[in-house]
């Protein structure tokens, strides 16, 4: 068993409960905490629910990683118990320096990245999270009504479209409340999904996990 100290930047929705991911404070290193069932979900539980962004949490990994690593998520450490501990709150100013500056946003320039261009890396150079600042508009998302979706530009100026699934966001948009244009959105790359249908094939999705405010 280790015991970590987590920055908490992704608090979000996924089928099955919740992705929770945040930086070692120690390490600098991300770490996203994944059960040992299939799907990777982290039950909804109210210990979990509680934590917000910035929380700094104390959490106990167990001494094993999923191996081999789970398909593109090389950030994954298995959790040996929901019995969380805020122990501080880590400020905006302090956050700002975790920011990536890199042009490119997980991989690629648009909203997808192919799983057999992840194939083609070693898995060390997968990447999966990552936390920048942008300058954001929030608009519902034209397929799905209830759902928001965060617009923003890459290093490259490239436009990215990416559905929202930081819950606290959510509600706050839902209201309709103000919310600041720049900000330090958390982006997650989901594994590998195709339609049911099979109309089309596996893409990898980015998904704005979570939204802090300046």
């Amino acid at each position: 068993m280790k015991k970590k100290s987590l920055i908490i930047l992704a608090n979000s929705i996924r089928p099955g409960g919740r992705c929770v991911a945040g930086i070692c404070a120690e390490t600098r290193e991300w770490i996203r905490l994944v059960p040992r069932h299939a799907d990777r979900a982290v039950p909804d539980v109210l210990s979990v629910s509680r934590v917000a962004l910035l929380d700094i949490v104390s959490v106990s990994l167990s001494g094993d990683r999923p191996s081999p690593p789970d398909r593109y998520q090389r950030e994954n450490w298995f959790l040996d118990s929901w019995d969380w501990d805020v122990v501080g709150r880590c400020s905006v100013k302090d956050a700002l320096p975790l920011c990536e500056t890199s042009e490119v946003v997980l991989h690629t320039n648009n909203d997808r990245v192919e799983p057999s261009y992840l194939d083609s890396l070693p898995p060390s150079e997968w990447k999966s999270l990552q936390f920048i600042k942008a300058k954001v508009e929030f608009g519902r998302d034209s397929w799905e009504r209830r759902r928001w979706r965060a617009t923003f530009q890459d290093g490259h100026g490239n436009c990215l479209s990416l559905k929202v699934t930081d819950p606290a966001m959510s509600v706050k948009l839902d209201r309709g409340e103000g919310v600041s244009q720049t900000c330090l959105p958390t982006i997650s790359l989901a594994g590998p999904w195709a339609p049911p249908d099979g109309s089309q094939p596996e893409h990898c999705y980015k998904l704005v996990a979570g939204v802090i405010e300046l």
